[in-house]
């Protein structure tokens, strides 16, 4: 269970009731943390971030595990080995909590998790109390992914994404009676998950160097909205081979270069159109389009709608359409 969680910009703290509190920071209502004490010893976190990075520190309490999932976006920090560690869509973290100074880095600008933390001595005395009809150690599996000392990483299979999605919606409602069961049933499967191997990312394989220079040609491209630069001429100036630099970035953002990028402009698009009264036609020149009727193909095809009535809808509360996003 986490004990203090501290976010760069925190602006508002907003209580419902004893189990419940919501946490805002940063710009309006873009970004927010709901924490959910289900149990004592068991919380369930539900993340929404639309930002670059967030700069935080966690404490928790001692002999604590959790297991996130992740169902939109990305995320990457520096682990305390110095190692990269980043995680996409679909994709479930088991790990045994310590404390943790750094930033965490989203790449596609746009986050949606869901967190489960266990604190071992205070839920065991509440899962104890549910034997003989619910069996779990959690004091034996926070063993197991201690020994492990990294992270256990595993595709979310089809019935524990379900169970993600069901939290993620009872999140949502309020709803602390579905939380409890749900999570119940997702302890019912960790022992048997926690002896997994897990999955060596695809990223893992490339040296630091390299994922360090793939990110600065990251963090280049979406500055960049001609999006004009040759490939060929970005890779050789970092060092790289062209082939070198579109293997590590799929490896590392789950999309093609230019998917990745196109998607980054529209996105950006998308909040200009929301948040300022600019010509729309200056706000597809700033995303790379010379052509309008280019740029409102590709913006239809990846928001639904037109860019003239994505303004019309939106405009008036961006914020509620920045959360839903997800």
């Amino acid at each position: 269970m986490i004990e203090q969680l501290v976010l760069s910009n925190f602006t508002a703290s907003e209580p419902h009731g004893n189990d419940c509190i919501q946490l805002w920071f940063g710009d309006g209502n873009r970004n927010r943390q709901m924490v959910y004490t289900i149990f004592p010893g068991i919380t369930v976190q539900k993340y929404i971030f639309h930002m670059e990075r967030c700069p935080c520190v966690f404490y928790y309490a001692d002999n604590s595990f959790s297991i996130d999932w992740y169902r939109e976006g990305r995320i990457e920090w520096m682990s305390q080995d110095d190692t990269l560690s980043s995680l996409g869509e679909r994709e479930v973290c088991l790990s045994a909590r310590s404390s943790y100074v750094g930033c965490y880095e989203f790449s596609t600008q746009s986050y949606c998790s869901i967190t489960v933390s266990v604190q071992v001595e205070k839920a065991k005395q509440t899962l104890e109390q549910l034997q003989p009809y619910f069996h779990m150690n959690p004091e034996a599996l926070y063993r197991t992914l201690k020994s492990r000392n990294r992270e256990v990483i595993i595709r979310a299979e089809p019935e524990m994404e379900q169970i993600f999605l069901a939290l993620e919606a009872l999140c949502e409602q309020e709803n602390l009676e579905g939380l409890r069961i749900k999570v119940l049933e997702l302890l019912l499967l960790l022992p048997e998950l926690a002896k997994q191997p897990g999955q060596r990312p695809e990223y893992a394989y490339f040296p630091k160097s390299v994922t360090d220079k793939v990110r600065a040609i990251k963090e280049e491209l979406c500055r960049d909205g001609s999006g004009r630069k040759p490939l060929a001429e970005i890779a050789a100036r970092y060092q790289l081979s062209e082939s070198m630099l579109k293997s590590c970035f799929r490896a590392m953002y789950g999309n093609s270069i230019y998917a990745f990028v196109k998607s980054h402009r529209l996105r950006a698009a998308a909040q200009a159109l929301m948040e300022t009264n600019r010509p729309i036609m200056d706000i597809a020149m700033e995303a790379g389009y010379e052509n309008p009727s280019k740029f409102s193909a590709a913006f239809r095809k990846q928001y639904g709608m037109s860019p003239k009535e994505f303004r019309a809808t939106h405009s008036a509360n961006p914020g509620e359409f920045l959360t839903g996003l997800d």
